[in-house]
């Protein structure tokens, strides 16, 4: 149910930043479409780790705070190493690579990090 808000809130929560980065963060590469990338951790586990955080167990079921959720959600998107931009082809070589954890690790080295 939140897969659509989520992507929405992050997109448009990163849409300043993306505009100041104004070009692709892979190293040479000048495209200037960008998409907003997950470096770390993909959004449906940050979801579910703030989740997890955010419950309390009532009998057989839990109760979220969802304000806390969101908030803790859009935190863990803060940390440094988080987010990137990426231009369409970068993103999707990106994904292409993460089930090789080695070639996965060398790739994201040619991600220029924010100053």
């Amino acid at each position: 149910a939140f897969s659509g808000e989520t992507r929405n809130m992050i997109r448009d929560f990163f849409n300043p930043e993306k505009k100041l980065v104004g070009k692709c963060q892979f190293s040479g590469c000048e495209e200037n479409k960008l998409d907003t990338v997950h470096l770390a951790r993909d959004r449906p586990r940050i979801f579910m780790l703030c989740a997890s955080q955010n419950r309390l167990r009532e009998g057989t079921f839990f109760r979220y705070d969802l304000y806390q959720t969101m908030k803790c959600f859009l935190r863990e998107h803060l940390k440094l190493g988080s987010i990137c931009f990426l231009c369409k082809t970068h993103h999707n070589k990106m994904h292409q690579l993460e089930k090789d954890k080695q070639k996965f690790k060398e790739y994201k080295k040619n991600i220029l990090k924010l100053v």
